[in-house]
């Protein structure tokens, strides 16, 4: 397959992702529509937004992915994406900065006690 086709299941699943916020479709829906888990699903939105460039968005408040048409909806549906990339950038800050000699004897403690 070349990069720049899309594959059959890509293809179903692009043409189940509505265009305009008001319009979003649940995971749930789409996953149901091609029978798929919404895992696969997921898996295959984010192929179609980073191998196709295909802005996909997604409210994780009230739920549904669609096609941004303005930059409104774009910017909208991506707050969700960049507070999740906050905390992760921020959970690996912490981990990277645990003194791990320190904090397994602190572990070990915590669980005998």
């Amino acid at each position: 397959m070349k990069n720049n086709q899309l594959s059959v299941i890509e293809k179903a699943v692009l043409s189940m992702i509505p265009h305009g916020k008001n319009n979003r479709k649940p995971l749930k829906e789409i996953s149901a529509g091609i029978d798929l888990d919404t895992r696969s699903i997921q898996s295959i939105i984010n192929r179609l937004v980073m191998v196709y460039h295909i802005p996909i968005c997604a409210l994780r408040e009230t739920g549904g992915v669609y096609i941004p048409l303005t930059e409104e909806e774009r910017q909208e549906g991506l707050k969700g994406l960049k507070s999740q990339a906050s905390d992760m950038n921020r959970r690996i800050e912490i981990v990277e900065s645990v003194d791990l000699n320190k904090r397994v004897m602190e572990t070990e403690r915590e669980v005998i006690s």
